[in-house]
This record gives structure tokens, C-alpha cells and sequence, in this order.
């Protein structure tokens, strides 16, 4: 992976001591302290976006916190400078847990020649990801037109989706391409498709080979994992894969921004318990424990959904941030949900959230859950709920959720329900086939289903009867 670390150097502060200055006889005039503005404590980790650097003094902002970079200049290495900083850039800041910076980490997102770009929407297609370029900072001289199509791009973001990537710093990477056309590049996502006899896994639609290296832990279907390697098309010969795993204490403060990839929500109260932010980072939102900020509000709690940007400050817990505060920066609003007034006529989309209800099997091997024909992937982060994937051997009924694209379902949270109720809660894409309408292997046994969709649209959340005795649905309602 490309990455460069800027190391600094350790500055010491001594007060000057000074001399007593003789005033016989005299009256000593009172001495005013200065006012010294409040300085902010840092929290020991920042993630987040460079949004403002005087290379002159050294002064920054990440995230929402104001920073001093002024003593990187003091380094020798040239990768070790101010100069290697560029506005958009995502960081990794180290602390002293008060107000000294001692490390900042720079790490890509997505490095890969673009396939195809629609210069209106500023969307770059590259290793079978959207990249939204719009509003992104562009390295001196790069122009996003029909030129780029081609070459070699590295991005710095937040991801959306397994799909997607928002970027906010976009450079060239002409020295990537090799001799003979392939281009050395770095990808990030979720394992799928495994097949560890042939040594190989898909990331989205791209196909990572692995047989020329030694991975130095046991691959899985749903874990997030980062590859670089040499592309050709659509496959990646892989020469190093990491799993994402963040090194950091218990207790360690953190701050952290980005994206929200899924929310869990308590079923009872309709409190956001859980989510996990740029795919790849879980946040536990205790209780009456936490801050909220800037959020609309549904009742008593906050309206957290996919694709809200927010920050995040909190605590490092078992492999997660234990979150105090949460601010949401922007995609907050929760405009009222209007019915079209004509059913869409574009195909539906097959990315978004989905859930659904049934008795489902496990495989431990391909850490795959199998429901109504269905195969769904177990994420890395996802959550267990009366339920522990080592002792789950027989059918067992259960309520999944998670994200859903072309490729794959990919499960965030699993949970018992020990028994199927008189009602059943599905979202996702209906099918039809020779007019007949069923959501989930969930075939309708009225004209409910097919209504909603008439005015809705096949993307779909909706709550039916179940008759448990032939696997079908009636009198479905939308939900929304």
C-alpha cells in the first residue's frame, strides 16, 4: 500500500529562568500575566480530512481539530515534509493525548487506471468502483475530462458503499504502469466469492489472484481487506494482502469522520444502537452516554442513515469506538417520504439496504447464511444477537440485515428470533415472474405487493402477513 508517515520530531519547552531585577526603595509595579487563549486537548488518534495547512507555519486542521505541523520541516527525509501534505488528503494523526502531533499517516483509498468517467457528474469508474470525484481536491494540473480515461488515478476518501467512494483528493499516478501495460495498483473492500483451492476472491467485480504470495492469515468470505498488486482488466495478481485491523489500546481517545455505511436500530424503542462508518470502522452508540449534534429527530432519538457524513469522538474498546460524541456534518435533512405519483421506469437499484426474515442455515466453512435459496456473506464487523455463528448447526430462524449490490449481500447484523411471528418485516428488490410478485423467495398471495410497487417502484420496505405453512406473504403495507 502506499503510504508515508511523517515523524516529528520531540520538542521540549523550558520556561526561562530569570534573574531578580533590584528596585531599592521603590514600589514593584504589578505584573499582568498574559492572557494565553485556551489551547484544545487532542484526542490520541484523529482521522479525518485536511481541510486547511499554512506550509509557511505549519498550522492545520484535520477533521475538526486545529493542529500544529510547523516542526515536520525540522525533518530530513524528503517523503518527511510539509511539502508531501496536499488539501483532502485523509490522515492518520498520532498524539500526545494533549496538544503535540507526533506522527501523521497518509493511506490511499483506490489506486487504479480509470475505465470511464461521465465528465457531468464528475464520476470516475475505476477497478469496477464509482468514484464521485465532485467537490474533491485535484492535484496541480489535473483535469477530470475524457483525457483521463486510461490512466492511472490514486484517491484519498470516505467510502459509501462496497461500490462507491466519495473522494476528497484525486492525483496521477503516471509512474504505476508497467513496461507492458499492467498497472501496479491498491484496492480496498469485502471479500466475496472465495475459493481458496484456486487461490482466488472477487473485491466487487474485480478478481484478486493470490497463488504467487503467502497471506499471512486465514482469508475468509466478508472480511475487509486491502490488495496491491498488478492489474490487467479485471483481475488483480496480487502481491500483498492485509487484513484491516487497527493496532490501537483500550481506552485510547479517538476522533474519527466519515461516511455511514449501516445502522443497527433497537426494534423496540427505534434507537440507533450500532454503525459502522466508512465500512470498515464500528461505533457503539451507549445509551444515554452519548453527545448528538446538528441530527434530526424522530421522538426521543437522533435519525441516523446511510451516506450521512459525521464525527465521531469516542473511546477504543474491544475493536470499537465507544462513541461520547457524534456530530452530523451534512446529509442530515429528513425530508418527509412522498410517493411518486408514476411508478419509476428505470430498472431498481440493486445496491442499498435490504432485510429480511426466515429460517436460515449457516455455513462455517464459507461463513455464507443460505435463506430461501438466498446466499448472504457474513461481514467481518457484523453483529451477533442470541445467536453465535460457532454453534449455529441446524435451521435456525433469524433476521438479517445488511447492504445488498449486484454481487453480493452482505450481512451487518444477524439475529435470533426463535420462533417466525404472524408478521414479517422485508426490504429489497421484488421479482416478478409470469406476473407473480414475491420479495425474498416470499411469494404474494394478493394484490398487495403488486400495488406498492405500482406506486413505488420494485426497491421496496414493507411489512406483510406471513402464513408460515406455505412460505408466503399477504397485505403488505409500505413502511417507511
Amino acid at each position: 500500500m502506499k503510504k508515508f508517515a511523517l515523524i516529528l520530531p520531540t520538542i521540549i519547552l523550558l520556561a526561562a529562568c530569570g534573574g531578580s531585577d533590584s528596585n531599592e526603595g521603590g514600589v514593584t509595579p504589578p505584573v499582568t500575566p498574559p492572557v494565553t487563549p485556551p489551547v484544545t486537548q487532542l484526542p490520541e488518534i484523529i482521522e479525518g480530512e485536511l481541510t486547511a495547512l499554512n506550509k509557511a507555519t505549519g498550522a492545520a486542521t484535520v477533521g475538526r481539530y486545529n493542529v500544529d505541523f510547523g516542526h515536520l520541516k525540522q525533518t530530513r527525509s524528503t517523503i518527511e515534509t510539509i511539502d508531501n501534505l496536499a488539501l483532502g488528503m485523509v490522515l492518520t494523526l498520532h498524539t500526545d493525548g494533549n496538544q503535540t502531533v507526533q506522527s501523521v499517516i497518509y493511506d490511499d483509498l483506490l489506486v487504479a487506471p480509470v475505465t470511464a468517467i461521465d465528465t457531468e457528474t464528475k464520476i470516475l469508474i475505476m477497478a469496477g468502483k464509482s468514484v464521485i470525484a465532485q467537490g474533491a481536491k485535484l492535484e496541480t494540473g489535473l483535469v477530470l475530462d475524457a483525457s483521463v480515461v486510461g490512466k492511472v488515478l490514486e484517491i484519498s476518501g470516505f467510502t459509501v458503499d462496497q461500490n462507491t467512494i466519495q473522494a476528497s483528493y484525486i492525483e496521477l499516478e503516471e509512474h504505476n504502469v508497467q513496461p507492458g501495460g499492467d498497472v501496479v495498483g491498491e484496492i480496498e473492500g469485502v471479500i466475496t466469492n472465495l475459493n481458496a483451492t484456486a487461490k482466488t476472491f472477487n473485491l466487487g467485480t474485480m478478481i484478486v489472484n493470490y497463488s504467487n504470495i503467502n497471506v499471512p492469515f486465514i482469508l475468509q468470505n466478508g472480511q475487509w481487506v486491502e490488495v496491491s498488486g498488478s492489474f490487467k482488466d479485471s483481475t488483480i495478481v496480487a502481491i500483498e494482502v492485509e487484513l484491516e485491523d487497527y493496532d490501537y489500546g483500550d481506552n485510547t481517545s479517538i476522533e474519527v469522520e466519515g461516511r455511514v455505511t449501516q445502522v443497527s436500530t433497537d426494534k423496540t424503542t427505534g434507537r440507533v444502537t450500532k454503525l459502522l462508518l466508512n465500512g470498515s470502522r464500528t461505533i457503539e452508540l451507549p445509551a444515554n452516554a452519548v453527545k448528538y449534534e446538528d441530527f434530526p429527530y424522530n421522538g426521543a432519538h437522533p435519525v441516523i442513515k446511510p451516506d450521512m457524513f459525521i464525527e465521531v469522538e469516542g473511546r477504543w474498546i474491544n475493536n470499537t469506538i465507544q462513541a461520547l460524541e457524534v456530530e452530523c456534518d451534512y446529509g442530515c435533512e429528513n425530508p418527509p417520504v412522498i410517493p411518486p405519483t408514476t411508478p419509476p421506469t428505470t430498472p431498481p437499484s440493486t445496491t442499498g439496504e435490504f432485510s429480511v426474515e426466515g429460517l436460515a442455515s449457516y455455513n462455517q466453512a464459507t461463513n455464507t447464511i443460505t435463506l430461501n435459496g438466498f446466499t448472504f456473506i457474513v461481514s467481518q464487523f457484523a453483529e451477533w444477537e442470541d445467536i453465535h455463528p460457532a454453534n449455529w448447526n441446524t435451521p435456525t430462524w433469524v433476521s438479517l440485515s445488511g447492504m445488498m449490490d449486484s454481487q453480493s449481500n452482505l450481512v451487518w447484523e444477524v439475529e435470533n428470533e426463535f420462533n417466525s411471528e404472524p408478521e414479517i418485516d422485508l426490504e429489497g428488490v421484488v421479482t416478478i415472474v409470469d406476473g407473480s410478485y414475491s420479495l425474498w423467495g416470499y411469494h404474494s398471495v394478493d394484490n398487495s405487493l403488486k400495488d406498492i410497487t405500482a406506486r413505488w417502484g420494485l426497491r421496496v420496505e414493507v411489512e406483510c402477513r406471513f402464513n408460515q405453512t406455505n412460505n408466503t406473504i399477504s397485505f403488505c403495507q409500505f413502511d417507511d
